[in-house]
Order: structure tokens, then C-alpha cells, then sequence
């Protein structure tokens, strides 16, 4: 699909890419579909979170190992099962507190 971006201009992206929110973020709860949009091709430090429902919305994140190799998410069991998150310890060891 070929959506419009106020920073990127007309990109093309798969719904693959597509992440969804079904309760919007804070503050935005209408805008529910984005795509993340790296700023450097060769580098994920810093994302554009670009919203496909409306070009002039988008936030900038940040990929926290690039800033804490060590960083190690603590996400609860309802935080997990709503995110649906599976992880294989050897490879991420997600910390769920109870």
C-alpha cells in the first residue's frame, strides 16, 4: 500500500508492516494504524511511528539497547497475554512480574 508521510513523503509499505492499536495511543485514540519508519536504512536506534490514518502524525521512538545493551523489559502477565508476547529465554529473557 502506498501511504503519504509528512517527513518521508509517499512510502510503500505491506499491511505485514502495519502495527495496530485497537485502542489508539494516549491521546490519539482515533489514529490506530501505523508503520514503523527507521530514519537511516542502516541503523534502528531511532524509528518514525508514522500513523497511516492521518500524514501529519508520527512519534519518534527509541530503541533502548542502543542506550542500555543490558535493558531487560518487565512486562506483567496481562501486559503479556494482551500483547500476545511470546520469547524464548535463551534468546530474550522477558521478566514478567506478577
Amino acid at each position: 500500500m502506498e501511504i503519504k508521510t509528512q517527513y518521508f513523503g509517499s512510502i510503500s509499505c505491506s499491511d505485514e508492516e502495519l502495527i495496530h492499536f485497537s485502542d489508539g495511543l494516549f491521546g490519539f485514540s482515533e489514529l490506530k494504524n501505523y508503520v514503523p519508519l527507521a530514519f537511516q536504512d542502516s541503523s534502528d536506534a531511532l524509528i518514525s511511528l508514522q500513523s497511516i490514518d492521518d500524514f501529519r502524525v508520527s512519534f519518534i521512538i527509541m530503541n533502548p539497547f542502543q542506550l542500555y545493551s543490558e535493558y531487560t523489559p518487565a512486562l506483567s502477565a496481562e501486559d503479556s497475554n494482551l500483547l500476545k508476547a511470546s520469547y524464548d529465554e535463551k534468546i530474550y529473557p522477558i521478566m514478567l512480574s506478577v
